[in-house]
């Protein structure tokens, strides 16, 4: 079985063949992923929020974007939301345009939860690489993302490349990570098995 699959790997396009079957549900037992891949992540249906995000955002890329962050405030409701300064402005609005009474802190770089925080989400711009293999003493924000894997929170790397993305699923102990090989979510809460899920939205 192990030699089939690895035969499958080498078979061009089969990774695009796969992400397009998973992005669908099949093969995904966990109930959990199944609702959020499909309900969440491809969710195509028209929220009370996106007119607004439309007007804020420069392009359609940039409304996908808010508008992805609007649906996971929205599934996760988070008390604190950590955004990271330099984003564009339309991702701030899509939190508060998901749920107003969110703490949002806009924050350039960040290495502890804020106080009074139970759950938490961060949402970065670009890692790289070497920034994902780094220690949490000589990268700066890695002491609070470390943080949020431990306290279950959720974290959102909006560019993230393949190896970026690797390097942090394997510092998840417990939870769900999800790419489409350029935005990476992951959720470490600690009742889910630890998966990781390449699926296109």
């Amino acid at each position: 079985m192990v030699k089939v699959s690895r035969f499958y790997r080498s078979v061009p396009g089969f990774r695009r063949i796969k992400r397009a079957w998973r992005s669908r549900g099949f093969g995904i037992h966990s109930p959990f992923a199944f609702r959020f891949i499909t309900c969440v992540l491809r969710q195509r249906s028209h929220y009370y929020g996106y007119d607004r995000l439309r007007s804020l955002a420069e392009g359609r890329s940039e409304f996908l974007r808010a508008a992805l962050i609007f649906r996971l405030v929205c599934e996760f409701v988070p008390d604190t939301v950590v955004v990271e300064a330099d984003l564009p402005a339309v991702i701030s609005a899509s939190v508060r345009l998901a749920d107003s009474r969110i703490r949002l802190i806009e924050s350039g770089g960040m290495d502890v939860l804020p106080d009074g925080s139970t759950t938490v989400m961060l949402i970065c711009g670009k890692i790289t690489p070497d920034d994902a293999d780094a220690s949490q003493d000589s990268s700066a924000g890695h002491g609070l993302i470390d943080s949020i894997f431990s306290q279950g929170g959720v974290v959102v790397i909006l560019d993230a490349d393949r190896r970026s993305y690797l390097s942090l699923a394997r510092r998840m102990k417990f939870g769900m990570s999800f790419t489409n090989r350029r935005t990476a979510i992951f959720f470490s809460r600690a009742d889910l098995p630890r998966q990781d899920f390449e699926v296109n939205f």
